[in-house]
């Protein structure tokens, strides 16, 4: 059930980024020789990973293309072909103010150079855990343990429009429970949590492109974490 609801958001997140116009994707192909799936992965404030893999209509890997990744404040970024991914590789830093990734490929088997312009959308805010509380109005958040026999109410604050969060239960060696949602609150049904201590935390995510590369060519999925929050359930 927790997949097909993840499923479910983010067809939704990619369809609402595909029709956005700021997010128009221009890709430059003289050539069907080419068959490009650019993935682009990162952490707010972190690093941001390209992936970039090439092949040939015959299927097989193109090793010896330029590709570069940048930005509008001029960064660029070279990627090096990776023997293991069969992708070229690199990092560069988050910037908030950044969207939008340009992807360059060239290559001898191309007449002019491919240009593809990635969306990559930004966090306005981290999501922070607000409510933590059981059926009887007792809050985790005021160091009250909560009743595990009855619903526990988890809430948290937006990270804007066009985000996926996951809320994960867990102690140091085991996750006990999971829900992926378009919505700022879950309920943990009765009697899921045993008595004993957690950490819950909320990732927020927003995701655009298409990590199948079924309708898109290119995938982009941007991550910012909730701090953990302890609590006590008896």
């Amino acid at each position: 059930m927790n997949k097909l609801l993840y499923a479910i958001a983010t067809i939704f997140l990619l369809i609402s980024c595909a029709e956005d116009p700021q997010y128009n994707v221009t890709v430059n192909t003289e050539s069907e020789y080419f068959a490009p799936r650019i993935s682009i992965e990162g952490i707010a404030g972190g690093l941001v990973q390209f992936n970039v893999i090439i092949e040939g209509s015959n299927g097989n890997a193109i090793t010896g293309a330029k590709v570069t990744a940048s930005d509008f404040m001029n960064r660029t970024r070279a990627l090096y072909f990776n023997s293991d991914t069969y992708s070229y590789a690199g990092t560069m830093q988050d910037i908030k103010e950044v969207n939008i990734y340009t992807i360059r490929i060239e290559s001898v088997l191309l007449k002019n150079r491919m240009t593809v312009n990635v969306p990559y959308l930004q966090f306005q805010n981290k999501p922070a855990i607000t409510v933590l509380r059981d059926e009887t109005g007792s809050s985790a958040l005021s160091g009250t343990s909560v009743n595990g026999k009855q619903g526990i109410q988890i809430a948290w604050s937006s990270s804007g429009i066009n985000t996926v969060y996951q809320v994960s239960v867990r102690t140091s060696l085991q996750v006990f429970y999971t829900v992926t949602t378009e919505d700022m609150t879950v309920t943990i049904p009765q009697n899921t949590l045993e008595p004993g201590s957690y950490l819950v935390s909320v990732k927020a995510q927003k995701i655009c492109g298409d990590p199948l590369f079924s309708g898109y060519n290119y995938y982009s999925v941007s991550t910012e974490n909730s701090m953990d929050v302890a609590f006590s359930v008896y």
